[in-house]
């Protein structure tokens, strides 16, 4: 439900005492949010104590899967949340690579503001 923005089921859902966490081979709720740019689901999620960092098997969290998608709402929320700009995939890209990688200036300004060097 997260990926077909359907915010009224999700709610549903949660009200139901859904997990939050889970995770599947095809989809992880938070990361498919983030992927197709549902940043009110993103911020319910968030609400209800998804793991910020929750990520795939190749290392994609749902920072790195709105960095490349310049999906800055959404990188403001995680950022709000926690989320490590510091994760890379098993392939060690980041997400200021991916950023960077796809030309997305203003999602670039907001990680380097994150980064403490």
């Amino acid at each position: 439900m997260c990926i077909r923005d359907s915010h009224r089921t999700v709610q549903v859902l949660l009200n139901s005492g859904a997990d939050v966490n889970v995770c599947n081979k095809k989809c992880i709720p938070l990361y498919g949010a983030c992927f197709k740019e549902h940043a009110s689901i993103v911020e319910c999620l968030l609400k209800n104590g998804v793991e910020v960092d929750i990520g795939r098997r190749n290392g994609e969290g749902p920072l790195y899967i709105a960095c490349p998608n310049d999906h800055d709402i959404i990188v403001n929320y995680l950022f709000n949340k926690g989320a490590n700009v510091y994760l890379c995939t098993i392939h060690g890209h980041s997400q200021l690579y991916t950023a960077s990688f796809d030309g997305h200036h203003k999602t670039v300004e907001l990680l380097l503001k994150s980064m403490q060097f």
